[in-house]
């Protein structure tokens, strides 16, 4: 059996290939220009003209983002109308898939048995966090 290569791109050949032809050369100018003058703006909007203080939205008066709605509303954000007793399901779930893909996403040679691991039993132990006991106990299915 073969083995077939990867290719991955590192700093020093995306800025080789980025550089070969006139249109390439063009395109990377651009793309770069539009990141700088898109990225100067949210910038501003979110981090230096941004709200951090505060008990509740009327306390935003700044033109930025109001990051005190965000810390007030961060579980609705994150579990949405999951009961708070079971919300614990949710954050294993989470906490597991994450473990699950970090091993698949790396360059291993045990990345197959981690990615099958990650499609079989993930499921099973993601399971008990919906369901029938979600509903038991007054969630929405």
């Amino acid at each position: 059996m073969r083995a077939t290569s990867v290719s991955v791109i590192t700093p020093g050949r995306s800025s080789a290939t980025s550089f070969t032809r006139h249109t390439s050369t063009v395109l990377t100018v651009l793309s770069v220009a539009a990141l700088v003058a898109v990225a100067r703006p949210v910038l501003q909007w979110s981090v230096l003209a941004a709200h951090w203080g505060g008990i509740d939205h009327a306390d935003c008066t700044a033109g930025g983002a109001c990051w005190n709605f965000v810390r007030l509303r961060l579980p609705l954000l994150v579990y949405g109308h999951y009961p708070e007793a079971e919300r614990w399901r949710v954050t294993l779930a989470g906490a597991s898939l994450m473990a699950f893909a970090v091993p698949v996403l790396r360059q291993g040679r045990h990345r197959g048995q981690f990615l099958a691991a990650l499609l079989l039993l993930f499921p099973a132990l993601a399971a008990p966090a919906g369901g029938r006991r979600a509903r038991a106990a007054g969630g929405r299915p």
